[in-house]
């Protein structure tokens, strides 16, 4: 979808009205699975009018969703050019592992200390079914586990601070491994994010710690292998 000058919105904050808020969360949320799967790819332009209209909803959800978005650095905003989806950055993405590696810490950490029963029996769950689609060779399947079990663990930390700086560099890293996704080792990747799922559900705060930069390092090997390939 492509932007002429004159179309290029105007993207002002204003108070949003609770129904306002519902629909631009929802806008957001379906936005961004679109730019981390890539159905939106890279460097693409967009238009909250071309976005509203395949969203079924009006303009200024959409403009606030990709003020967020915008946040998030998934898109960039230029007067009088228009909205663009951001291009995916090898040097940015081993810089996001960096910051990664201290953040993910604390929230494995967090949730092994403080997750519930039924928390640490849904990521039992996902444990299962991440192994399972790795096995099967199922990209898709992995990444809707990869995410669920972020969300799990976010819930689980009771960390709102690092769960809102570690969500967006996990966002970036999803949408880096669908694009290199033919370089991802499915199997060795589920047994990473097993393996700190398993110490969250059995409350062992350090073994969740050395499983989370045990992963922090399989995927630094990993990048590195794309960017010398």
């Amino acid at each position: 979808m492509s932007i002429p000058a004159s179309e290029t919105p105007s993207i002002v904050e204003h108070p949003q009205s609770p129904a306002q808020a519902s629909l631009a969360e929802r806008a957001y949320t379906e936005i961004e699975e679109r730019i981390v799967t890539l159905r939106i790819p890279p460097g693409q332009p967009v238009s909250d009018v071309g976005l509203a209209r395949d969203l079924g909803i009006s303009r200024t959800p959409v403009r606030e969703a990709l003020l967020r978005l915008a946040e998030d650095s998934l898109v960039e905003i230029h007067p009088r050019r228009g909205i663009f989806v951001t291009q995916i950055d090898l040097l940015d993405h081993l810089d996001l592992l960096e910051t990664r590696r201290a953040l993910d810490a604390v929230l494995a950490s967090m949730a092994a200390r403080r997750a519930t029963d039924g928390q640490r029996a849904r990521l039992a769950e996902c444990s299962r079914a991440m192994r399972q689609a790795a096995a099967e060779g199922r990209t898709d399947a992995f990444m809707r586990l990869d995410r669920e079990f972020d969300l799990i663990v976010y819930e689980a930390s009771r960390n709102r601070s690092a769960v809102r700086a570690a969500g967006p560099l996990h966002t970036h890293c999803r949408r880096f491994w669908y694009f290199h996704q033919g370089e991802l080792d499915l199997d060795q990747s589920a047994r990473h994010h097993a393996a700190i799922m398993d110490a969250i559900v059995a409350a062992a705060p350090e073994a969740a710690v050395a499983a989370s930069h045990a992963l922090i390092d399989y995927l630094q090997r990993l990048s590195r292998s794309v960017m010398d390939g």
